[in-house]
C-alpha cells in the first residue's frame, strides 16, 4: 500500500517497524560494515528490505522491534505481544505528530495502530483512512472463540493472557472504524464482517490483496510425483485450523502421503505429540518458520496447499502457493477463497469441518492426475492479479474516494 502511494508521488512519509533502512550517520555506517563483518546479521536484515519506496521517506522504528524479536527468540509470547502493542502505539504517535506538517493532507494507517493519527487528522481537518486486514471481532469470536469453548484443552496460558488484552484492542478498532473517513479492507470476507457489525457500507472500500509474480509455466512438474505432499504454511494455531488438519490426517494418511507444516507451532505440545502418535504420525513433518525463499521451494515441491483457517481476512499463503502453481484447499472463512475456482484450482470447504477436510484430502489422493492438472489453472489465476494489479486497483479506488478525478493527496502512512 505504501508502494502504491509512492508510485503516484503521493507518499509524504512511511512510518514502519524495524526494516532495513537507516538514516545517514553512524548507524548506516555500522549497517554497511555488517555486510563484511557480520554477514549472518546482514542477511537477516536484508529480509526486511523495503522495495520501491524511496529510503528518505521511510521512517523505521526499531525501539520496540528489537525487544519483540528477543522475546520471540526466548519463547516468551506474552512479552512479545506486549512489545508488539507498544510498537503499534509508537508508530501511531509518530504519524499523529507528522500530520501537523504542511504538505501532508491525509493519513493512512492499519487497524489498532491508527487511533491517535486519526484523531490528529480530524483536528487538522485532514482525511483519515484505516485498513482493516482482519475480520471484525464478532466474526472472530463466532469461530475462534467458539472453538476454544468446545475444546478448552487447546488454550494455553499465553493465549489466556493475550485474550485478556483483546477486549481493549477490539474496542480501539471499533473507534478507529467509526472515526475514519474510509475503511479499506483486504477481502469480501472482511468487508462482510464489518457490515454485519454495523460499519456503514458506504465508507468501506474492498481491495483484495494481490500475490507475487507467478513462476514460469515450464517450472511446473510434468508428471505425478511418487509421493503426495500436503503442505500447510503459517502459524500452527487454532485460528488457522491446524488442529483440524491433524485430526483429518489420521483418516487419510497413506504410505505414499506426507504432511508438511511450515510455521511456528502455537498449538499445545500435547496436541502435537498426540498427532505424532496417531495413525500417519510418522509421516508428519514440522519444519518451523523458514525464510520465504525456502517456503517458495516447498510450494513448488508440494502437491497441494491445505489452509483450513477458521477466520482469516485474506490468507497470503493462498496467493503465494498459487503463484507457484499449487492447488489450494481452504475454507469459506478465508478472504483468499475468492481466488479459487472450486474443482479447477482447488476446493473451498466449510470451516471447522474435519469430515469435509478429510474428504478433500482423500480426493487429492484418489485423483493424482486431476490434481496435477489443477496446477496450470492455479498458475493462470495467479497471473491475472499480482501485487502490481493490486496497487493499480488500490490507487484507483482511493482516488475515487478522495475526490473522483483529482489525484491522490500526500499521505503519511503507518504499518506494522
Amino acid at each position: 500500500m505504501a508502494l502504491a502511494f509512492a508510485e503516484q508521488g503521493a507518499l509524504a512519509a512511511y512510518f514502519t517497524g524495524g526494516v532495513d533502512v537507516f538514516p545517514p550517520g553512524v548507524i548506516r555506517a555500522l549497517r554497511s560494515a555488517a555486510r563484511h563483518w557480520a554477514p549472518q546479521i546482514s542477511r537477516q536484515l536484508e529480509r526486511r528490505a523495503v522495495s520501491g519506496v524511496p529510503p528518505p521517506l521511510v521512517h523505521a522504528r526499531w525501539r520496540w522491534e528489537l525487544p519483540r524479536l528477543a522475546a520471540n527468540r526466548l519463547g516468551a509470547p506474552t512479552l512479545e505481544d506486549w512489545c508488539w502493542e507498544h510498537q503499534e502505539r509508537d508508530l501511531d504517535r509518530h504519524c499523529a505528530r507528522a500530520l501537523a506538517r504542511p504538505g501532508i493532507d491525509a493519513f493512512f494507517g492499519v487497524e489498532h495502530g491508527a487511533l491517535a493519527a486519526l484523531q490528529a487528522a480530524r483536528r487538522c481537518g485532514k482525511a483519515g483512512v484505516v485498513a482493516f486486514l482482519s475480520p471484525h471481532r464478532r466474526t472472530r469470536m463466532a469461530w475462534v472463540g467458539a472453538e476454544y469453548d468446545k475444546r478448552p484443552e487447546l488454550r494455553t496460558d499465553a493465549h489466556a493472557v493475550i485474550d485478556a488484552r483483546s477486549a481493549a484492542r477490539d474496542a480501539r478498532r471499533d473507534v478507529e472504524a467509526a472515526m475514519a473517513d474510509w475503511v479499506v479492507t483486504n477481502s469480501s470476507f472482511t468487508t462482510d464482517s464489518l457490515i454485519e457489525a454495523g460499519v456503514p457500507a458506504a465508507k468501506l472500500i474492498t481491495v483484495p490483496l494481490g500475490g507475487p509474480d507467478p513462476v514460469a509455466a515450464g517450472e511446473l512438474p510434468s508428471a505425478v510425483p511418487a509421493t503426495l505432499r500436503y503442505l500447510y504454511a503459517g502459524p500452527l494455531s487454532v485460528r488457522k485450523g491446524a488442529h483440524h488438519l491433524l485430526e483429518a490426517w489420521k483418516h487419510v494418511a497413506g504410505k505414499t502421503h506426507e504432511l508438511h507444516f511450515y510455521g511456528q507451532p502455537l498449538l499445545p505440545a500435547a496436541v502435537l505429540d498426540a498427532a505424532r502418535r496417531a495413525p500417519g504420525g510418522d509421516r508428519i513433518y514440522f519444519h518451523g518458520s523458514v525464510p520465504s525463499a525456502q517456503l517458495k521451494t516447498a510450494y513448488q515441491q508440494a502437491s497441494v496447499l491445505v489452509f483450513p483457517t477458521l477466520c482469516d481476512g485474506f490468507g497470503m499463503v493462498v496467493s503465494e502457493a498459487m503463484a507457484c502453481g499449487l492447488p489450494v484447499i481452504t475454507t469459506r472463512n478465508a478472504g483468499a477463497k475468492d481466488w479459487i475456482t472450486p474443482g479447477q484450482s482447488g476446493f473451498v470447504i466449510p470451516p471447522a469441518d474435519t469430515d469435509a477436510l478429510a474428504t478433500a484430502l482423500q480426493w487429492c489422493a484418489d485423483h493424482p492426475d486431476d490434481l496435477l492438472a489443477m496446477r496450470r489453472v492455479a498458475l493462470d489465476t495467479a497471473s491475472r492479479y499480482t501485487w502490481k494489479d493490486f496497487r493499480r486497483s488500490f490507487r484507483d479506488q482511493l482516488n475515487d474516494a478522495f475526490s473522483g478525478a483529482r489525484a491522490m493527496t500526500p499521505v503519511a502512512t503507518a504499518a506494522r
